[in-house]
């Protein structure tokens, strides 16, 4: 367990020096991101682990196309971009191989699960079509991801119970509703052992997903000056909140919850922690 907070760290460093140029693309992070956390060679093993790749490796292509396009057009956001997601999706990953090490069953080395799958396909999704503004009422910039890809669901092999169950999980990410989610998760916890999953546990992996880059000193203090550049064209006052040590200093005290227990393992609530005393005492 103590090996997995460096390699995302490391997994981190690498997608940015792709992202430099040259870029892997979304469907290459997928692959990697569930070789990783399955094991390689499950693929050609079990038939619906092989599927559901299929499914994930889809999606990645359409949100990969949608992020080239908007850069073509220099309208692709400096923060909600593909490297957030690429992102999300190994920070998902992370989170879930530490779930895995805490089941019973020690699942390493099983195929990719149903709630895996649908865990992962959310990161993917969640911020399609982002412009970098910011919600101006609930939901409506995750509302918005939902119903652009709604045309897309299906061709790329989501059945309709998993989509409504990711459109479910998405909506759930919009900020002012995280609370709430690790509040339904905490009151209806399971054992960390248990190798199924309720739907709010799910949402609660998701939200974490969403900021856990962010959290962490790095990447997250790089991703705070992403968030001013995005912010500072049409929220000229956020952004000057945020650039103040007091803006992440309230991103880590008030933003960044973590309340799973494959996050607890991982450590992340102390070192968010250490940075909210550093930032405190100016060290």
């Amino acid at each position: 367990m103590a090996q997995l907070l460096p390699q995302l760290e490391h997994a981190y460093g690498a997608l940015r020096a792709s992202w430099a140029g040259p870029w892997k693309g979304l469907p290459a992070v997928v692959t990697g991101s569930v070789q990783w956390l399955c094991g390689a060679g499950i693929a050609v093993e079990a038939a619906l682990h092989a599927q559901r790749l299929a499914v994930l490796l889809d999606c990645a292509h359409l949100v990969e196309q949608a992020g080239q396009s908007a850069q073509a057009k220099a309208a692709e956001p400096p923060y909600h971009n593909r490297l957030h997601t690429a992102d999300t999706v190994v920070s998902m990953a992370t989170l879930l191989r530490a779930r895995r090490l805490c089941a019973r069953e020690r699942l390493l080395g099983n195929p990719l699960s149903i709630a895996e799958f649908q865990c992962l396909a959310a990161m993917l999704l969640h911020d399609y079509g982002h412009d970098g503004r910011i919600n101006e009422s609930p939901r409506q910039i995750e509302q918005a991801s939902v119903d652009l890809f709604c045309a897309h669901a299906a061709r790329c092999g989501l059945d309709a119970q998993d989509w409504e169950l990711i459109q479910r999980l998405i909506l759930g990410t919009d900020p002012r509703f995280v609370a709430e989610v690790h509040s339904r998760a905490a009151a209806h916890a399971p054992s960390p052992e248990s190798p199924d999953f309720s739907f709010d546990e799910m949402a609660v992996l998701v939200v974490e997903a969403d900021v856990l880059a962010s959290a962490l000193r790095f990447p997250g203090e790089e991703l705070t000056l992403s968030l001013i550049q995005e912010w500072a064209p049409r929220y000229p006052e956020r952004a000057q909140q945020l650039a103040v040590p007091q803006g992440r200093l309230g991103f880590l005290q008030f933003g960044a919850r973590f309340s799973s227990a494959s996050a607890q393992m991982l450590g992340v609530p102390e070192l968010i922690d250490r940075q909210i005393e550093s930032l405190s005492t100016g060290a």
